[in-house]
């Protein structure tokens, strides 16, 4: 019993029926895409929710109109436009990931923004024709999270210590000069 139960676990701990970890599946999923997208449209709802919220304060009386008050608003109410479509699209997008990406949330906002800015550029030079800046702004900023949440390396995978103390990749797919030089220096600086 003791020898089938070695058995086994040798069996389970080879290479080929160990899990594999799962290869970031790319970018431009159409679940992303869409949760950015939805995630976009959340975003602009929202500052023209908060827009209509302002109004609502100045016609009550609860803000004075004067030129400081109308000001004050009018930065909030921009910063709100710059921030809010970009991060609802980027938490949206990584709410929904297909697992696991190599990139990280900065990045994903970063270039959501960048994407941003293209369809507000968009609008400035299509004047009066305004929307212009929703399909542009989907298109970028989707395409900007996508991008964001698969830029880079892939983590490194995890090192162990094996009973005789040296160290061993836990990653099958690691070449195999690789795996020889991690468990000939374990300490290498640049690793």
């Amino acid at each position: 019993m003791v020898a089938f139960a070695l058995a086994l676990q040798l069996v389970a701990a080879s290479p080929t029926f160990a899990p594999q970890p799962a290869p970031d599946a790319g970018l431009f999923q159409g679940r992303e895409l869409a949760a950015a997208g939805l995630g976009v449209l959340a975003g602009d709802a929202l500052v023209v929710g908060l827009g209509y919220a302002t109004l609502q304060l100045f016609a009550n009386d609860t803000f004075s109109p004067t030129a400081g008050n109308f000001r004050t608003a009018a930065f909030a109410l921009a910063g709100a436009a710059l921030v809010l479509p970009p991060l609802g699209a980027t938490v949206a997008a990584r709410l929904v990931r297909v697992s696991p990406a190599a990139g990280a949330f900065w990045k994903a906002l970063l270039l959501a923004s960048l994407g941003h800015a293209a369809a507000l550029g968009a609008g400035y030079l299509a004047a009066p024709r305004f929307w212009v800046v929703i399909p542009v702004q989907l298109a970028g900023v989707a395409a900007g999270s996508s991008l964001g949440l698969h830029w880079g390396p892939r983590a490194r995978p995890a090192v162990r210590q094996d009973p005789g103390g040296r160290a061993t990749p836990t990653d099958p797919a690691r070449p195999a000069k690789d795996a020889v030089a991690v468990a000939l220096y374990p300490m290498c600086p640049d690793r």
